[in-house]
Formats: C-alpha cells, structure tokens, sequence
C-alpha cells in the first residue's frame, strides 16, 4: 500500500474512533442530555399553553356605485363604476374614521390601547372594502365595535355623495323637463331639440336608476380555523431545538470538564 493509502486508512481510522468518542460522550452524560431536552420541551408546552389562540374577523362593505357611468370615448378601458375611487376611499378611512373609531372606542372601553389592529384593503377587481383583524376570540365584541364605528362612518361620508349625485340629477331632470314642456307649447319648429331633450332625459333617468348606495355586509365575521401558530407545531419545533441544544450542551460541559483536567496535569 503506497504513502497515500495509508495515510487515508489512519485518518478514516481517526474519523471512526472520533464518532465512538462522541457517541461514548452522549451515553456517560445521558443524564444532563435528558435535564436539557426536558427542560426545552416543557419551555415549549408552556409557550404553547400560555400563547392565547387567535382568529382573523373580517368585515365587509360594499361600496356606492355609479352602474350607469358612461364608457369612456375612446372606450380603451373600463369605467370605474365606483362611485368614488377606491384608494381614496381606503386613504379617507385611514387618516380619519379609522383614528376617530379607535378614539371612540377606547373611550367607551376606558383603555389606553387595543390588544389587535385593523387593516383595509380592496379585493382585486371587485368593489368591496374589506376591515381585517386577529384577535383572540373573547375579543370579538370589540372588534365587531371598531369596525362598525370605521364602516358607519364610511358609510355615512357615502351616502352624502349618493346624496349629492342624485340631487345633481334630479335638478338637471327637472330643468330639463321644465325645457321640453315650455318647447311642447311652442310654435315653432323645434322638433329636433326636443328629440334631443327627450335624449337627454333618458340617460339621467338611467344614471338616476344606476345609482346604488353602499353598504355594510358582513360585520366581525370569525374566521373557521385559528390564525395563530399551531400548539402542535410550537412543541414539535421545541422537540427538536431541545435535541440540539441537549447535544450541545452534553459537549460543552464535556469540553469544560478536559479543559479543567488538563489545567489541573499542567499545574
């Protein structure tokens, strides 16, 4: 066997009797790798036990639309048929009715702060705005109380737009009709304005009807499964950060100890 080959025997060798030694290791402090594992694992129970277990609630809130919108001229994209854009719509309820519910809220609880937050976001392609929040379950009456004060005030701030636009129409039906009366007592040949105004009076009566209020949907509903972190999967993953740290600690207590040994041959 040439130089190479033995010196690959010997270190294969080595690497063998290296894997006993710390097998060796393991066994003869069996007693501190089962404290350590133990005393993880228990952590871990704990942990699972004491974290309270969390469900999303969402609400929903159709907002005001505007059906009857005309297509626009060059008809390259689709109308929003929303009354009012949506990210405004999500900005408003931001900066204003989601501080003044919470403001409210807190007030009626007699709390400084909330244990859960709420987010607003739009579904893709949709015309709905919907309030997320986690929270345990025993806090579903204050949730469903934050989340009805934000949408009441969406709402409200809504309808007085519908309000707003349907009045807009309303006045430009009756001045045209107030129009095509006085032409019907005319003379004159006006046969052609009033084919026009008849037009005319057609589409606001179609963007009257168009009009829809908003409107909330669901309030608070609890999601079917929790959202929090599993207690199965906090005692697995414990189990087996427990195993390493267990090894871990087995050699450096082992290591400590051939440390103080030699210290003490030297000495």
């Amino acid at each position: 066997m040439n130089n190479a080959g033995v010196q690959a025997s010997r270190e294969g060798m080595q690497n063998e009797v290296s894997l006993v030694d710390l097998a060796v290791i393991l066994v003869k402090k069996w007693k501190a790798f089962i404290a350590v594992f133990l005393t993880v694992l228990i952590a871990s129970l704990l942990v699972a036990w004491w974290l309270p277990t969390k469900y999303e609630y969402s609400s929903v809130y159709q907002m005001a639309r505007d059906t009857a919108k005309p297509q626009p001229a060059d008809g390259d994209e689709d109308v929003d048929k929303n009354l009012e854009s949506a990210d405004a719509l999500i900005n408003l309820t931001k900066l204003n009715y989601k501080p003044d519910a919470i403001r409210a809220v807190l007030k009626n609880e007699q709390k400084a702060s909330l244990p859960f937050g709420v987010s607003i976001s739009q579904p893709e392609e949709t015309s709905l705005l919907v309030l997320n929040s986690r929270a345990e379950s025993g806090k579903q009456a204050e949730v469903k109380r934050l989340h009805q004060e934000i949408l009441q005030s969406l709402a409200a701030h809504q309808n007085a737009e519908y309000e707003r636009k349907a009045t807009f129409f309303n006045n430009k039906l009756d001045s045209l009709e107030n129009n095509l009366a006085r032409l019907n007592k005319s003379d004159q040949n006006v046969g052609d304005v009033i084919s026009a105004y008849q037009n005319e009076r057609g589409t606001l009566q179609a963007r009257l009807e168009g009009l829809n209020k908003g409107e909330i949907s669901r309030l608070a509903a609890q999601s079917g499964s929790p959202s929090s972190i599993s207690s199965a999967l906090i005692v697995s993953v414990g189990g087996v950060v427990g195993i390493i740290l267990a090894i871990m600690a087995v050699f450096v207590m082992h290591f400590i100890s051939a440390v103080r040994q030699r210290l003490r041959e030297i000495g």
